[in-house]
């Protein structure tokens, strides 16, 4: 897309943004067919976008952070998701426990879970905005800065959306 004349906004920013949210949606309506073909389907391509767009995403990182930090920066974005594997069964297994029955469990878990995905997706398209994000490094480089601490700010700070 990038080569075609799309921004780094565009393509590395709002592409997994709608794989995700259309991987989101696909999770959260899978319980509403009968079992059989359009569930797995559905189940399947879900997972698929979501997965296909980390690629895209890690992109995004390697253009946004300097090099230096790159490491520090994938580091603390691997730690920060990897703490669904943790919450995630604990909070699954709450469900399936509370619920009527095991099936009526996972599937509000996998309807939260497809809305959170689609909420998360919105709200990154709002945010993201990778020619700022290098704009900023570049000022924080230019007056010494610690580029990690202008990237964590980046992170927190609640910014509106930049051009598209």
């Amino acid at each position: 897309m990038t080569k075609r004349g799309a921004t780094a906004r565009a393509s590395r920013g709002l592409l997994p943004c709608a794989l995700i949210a259309v991987g989101g949606a696909c999770t959260s309506v899978w319980m509403l067919f009968e079992r059989g073909p359009a569930q797995i389907g559905l189940l399947v391509v879900g997972a698929s976008l979501i997965v296909g767009a980390q690629g895209v995403a890690w992109a995004l990182v390697s253009d946004v952070v300097p090099p230096k930090q790159r490491g520090t920066a994938m580091s603390a974005i691997i730690a920060f998701y990897s703490l669904g594997g943790i919450f995630a069964p604990l909070m699954l297994g709450g469900l399936v426990n509370v619920a009527a029955t095991p099936l009526a469990g996972y599937q509000v878990g996998f309807a939260i879970l497809g809305v959170i995905l689609v909420v998360a997706a919105l709200l990154a398209a709002w945010v993201i905005g990778p020619e700022r994000n290098v704009a900023a490094f570049m000022a924080a480089d230019a007056a010494a800065a610690v580029p990690v601490t202008v990237f964590v700010a980046l992170i927190l700070e609640p910014w509106s959306p930049g051009p598209a």
